[in-house]
C-alpha cells in the first residue's frame, strides 16, 4: 500500500541544449502514451532498487563512460544500483542509440508487457540515448532519463509549476497533469533534475536536488531515507511528516 500511495511522483532535469528537451519522449508499456498511473503498480518498480542493464556495443568508449557516470550518481545518494545484466535476469534496461525512437527516449518504470520480450524470452525496458544527448550536460541527461526508468515524470508538468514555464499545452513534454490524474510528492522543485530549462529557470543540472534524493529513497523504501530527510530542506521535511496523506 505504501508503494501504491507514493509511486507516482514528479521530478525534473534541465538540459542546456534545448534540442534534447524537444526530442525527449517518455511512454508507458502498452499504449505508448503517458499514463500517469503506470508506476502505481509494484510490478513497474525495479525489485530491490537493482536495475540490470545492457549498453549496446556500438557506443564509443567515451559515450559509454558518460552513461556509466550518470548511473554512478544513484548509489551515492540512494539504494538504487545499476549493474550489467546476467543471463539469469528476466527484466533489464536496454540502452541503444539505434532504436527507431526519438533521440532521448525513456519508458516509465520497468516494463513487463509481452511486446517487450526478446527472442530468448527476456523482457527489456528500452532507452534511446543518441550521441547528441550525451554531448550537452551528458551526465545530467543520463540521470534524467534514468529517473524516468525508475518511474518518475517531469517536475515542470505539475499544476503548481512556475508561471515562467511555457510550452505547447498539448505537447506530451509540456502539458500540465493535474493532481487528480497523478500524485505529487512534496512541494514543486524548480531545481529538480527532472525539470527542463525555461527563461529565468536555468540550472546546471548534473546533480540531484535534495527533493530528488528524498523522493527516490521514499519510492523505493531505501534505508537511507531517514538520512535524506535530515538533509532535505525545511519545506521537504514538512512534506516527509505528512507523506502518508498523499
Amino acid at each position: 500500500m505504501f508503494v501504491k500511495t507514493l509511486a507516482l511522483c514528479f521530478l525534473a532535469l534541465a538540459f542546456p541544449a534545448k534540442s534534447n528537451e524537444a526530442n525527449e519522449s517518455i511512454v508507458n508499456a502498452t499504449a505508448r502514451s503517458r499514463n500517469k498511473r503506470l508506476a502505481l503498480h509494484p510490478s513497474h518498480l525495479w525489485p530491490g532498487g537493482v536495475v540490470p542493464y545492457d549498453i549496446a556495443s556500438h557506443y564509443t568508449e567515451w559515450e559509454r563512460s558518460v552513461i556509466l557516470s550518470g548511473m554512478a550518481e544513484f548509489p551515492k545518494h540512494t539504494c538504487i544500483t545499476f549493474r550489467p545484466r546476467t543471463p539469469s535476469d528476466q527484466y533489464y534496461l536496454a540502452i541503444n542509440k539505434y532504436y527507431d525512437l526519438e533521440r532521448c527516449f525513456s519508458y516509465i518504470g520497468r516494463q513487463t508487457a509481452s511486446m517487450f520480450q526478446t527472442a530468448d524470452g527476456k523482457t527489456e525496458t528500452r532507452m534511446k540515448l543518441d550521441p547528441s544527448c550525451l554531448r550537452f550536460n551528458g551526465r545530467g541527461t543520463v540521470m534524467h532519463e534514468l529517473m524516468h526508468i525508475l518511474g518518475f515524470y517531469h517536475e515542470h508538468q505539475r499544476d503548481d509549476r512556475d508561471p515562467r514555464v511555457t510550452g505547447s499545452a498539448t505537447h506530451y513534454n509540456y502539458k500540465v497533469y493535474p493532481r487528480g490524474s497523478t500524485y505529487y510528492m512534496g512541494a514543486y522543485d524548480p531545481q529538480s533534475i527532472m525539470h527542463y530549462n525555461f527563461p529565468g529557470i536555468v540550472y546546471p543540472r548534473t546533480y540531484f536536488s535534495p527533493s530528488d534524493i528524498l523522493r527516490i529513497n521514499t519510492l523505493y523504501r531505501c534505508s537511507q531515507v531517514k538520512a535524506t530527510f535530515k538533509k532535505a530542506s525545511l519545506q521537504e521535511r514538512h512534506f516527509s511528516k505528512r507523506k502518508s496523506r498523499l
